[in-house]
């Protein structure tokens, strides 16, 4: 969001290998030097590999350098240290493990108190949710327990009225004021979430989600 020069302060889960920071100097490029405020969490320790590489400028390596935090995504404390330290994020672009679950809670963690209003939030590498090897087995599919399925749920949402009953997911019964009928048996998700998502766009393997600039207001529609 915002115009101007501000800056444009942005999340990056997993930076790529090699100290190469592919990510940052691909934003860097589109943004412009002074429009972008980069930072990371990543997995494996890079330090050592970023200083080393001579495809990375001084300047950048020690910018990298200070403004990456090492530790594992799907540690509460180590995204905690991350988006509390620098956020809340104009922009946050999971390209992290991209294991399903870690995708799905990484999300759940980050849009809703890292994201600004306004904000995008970027799942790559959605093709890993009917990858055995990422936890995209059939049994997980069947279950919707994978980050395309979650994504198809926010869709979903965007034109189910789920905002009839507080407790809808356990207890509206799988119809609304409004008429509507769905199978909640495979529908899963939270409302606070829904309250302010804006928009999905997707294309191959990945997906944004845009943040509202303030929450929705529950209207309860009548039968049409």
């Amino acid at each position: 969001g915002g115009s101007g020069s501000r800056k444009l302060n942005l999340l990056e889960v997993g930076i790529g290998p090699q100290g190469y920071a592919r990510g940052f100097h691909l934003y860097l490029e589109y943004l412009g030097e002074g429009r972008l405020e980069y930072h990371a969490l990543e997995f494996q320790d890079q330090r050592m590999a970023i200083w080393d590489n001579p495809a990375v400028l001084k300047r950048h390596k020690e910018y990298l350098l200070k403004n990456i935090v090492w530790g594992d995504q799907n540690d509460p404390k180590a995204l905690a240290e991350a988006t509390g330290r620098w956020g809340p994020f104009d922009m946050i672009i999971d390209d992290g493990s991209h294991m399903v679950h870690h995708q799905m809670n990484t999300f759940y963690h980050c849009f809703l108190t890292s994201l600004s209003p306004g904000g995008t939030y970027i799942i790559e590498d959605l093709q890993t949710s009917f990858h055995p090897g990422w936890g995209g087995t059939v049994p997980m599919q069947r279950a919707r327990l994978t980050a395309v399925a979650m994504v198809q749920d926010i869709i979903a949402a965007l034109s189910f009225h789920w905002w009839d009953h507080p407790l809808y997911n356990s207890s509206l019964g799988g119809t609304n004021t409004y008429g509507q009928q769905i199978d909640n048996t495979t529908f899963r998700l939270h409302a606070e979430v829904m309250a302010w998502v804006q928009a999905v766009d997707c294309d191959r393997e990945i997906c944004a989600v845009r943040k509202r600039l303030a929450p929705l207001i529950h209207d309860v529609h009548h039968k049409m």
